[in-house]
């Protein structure tokens, strides 16, 4: 039975074959093979999305248009002050 390769620190996983990212950092190393799948991956999803939205959606009724605009803009804000707390704690 041949013995296990060493393991490699996040530095040296990063510049073997130069195909690591977020090298150092903690995070999960990631190819760029990887990437290209997700994003792929994330635009058919945004296109289906809309091509299926675009077809079976019913305009809305300005009586509703108006009350979904009215809280769009305090909830936006309100997440950006949540996100801020929650960044700051950490």
């Amino acid at each position: 039975m041949a013995p296990s390769p060493p393991r490699l620190t996040d530095d040296r996983r990063a510049t073997s074959a130069g195909r690591g990212l977020y090298a150092g950092s903690g995070a999960a190393i990631l190819s760029v093979d990887t990437l290209l799948i997700l994003l792929l991956l994330i635009f058919a999803g945004v296109a289906l999305m809309v091509v299926l939205g675009e077809k079976f959606a019913k305009p809305m009724e300005p009586g509703q248009l108006r009350r979904i605009t009215r809280w769009i803009l305090p909830l936006v804000g309100l997440s950006i002050v949540i996100q801020l707390l929650y960044t700051w704690m950490n």
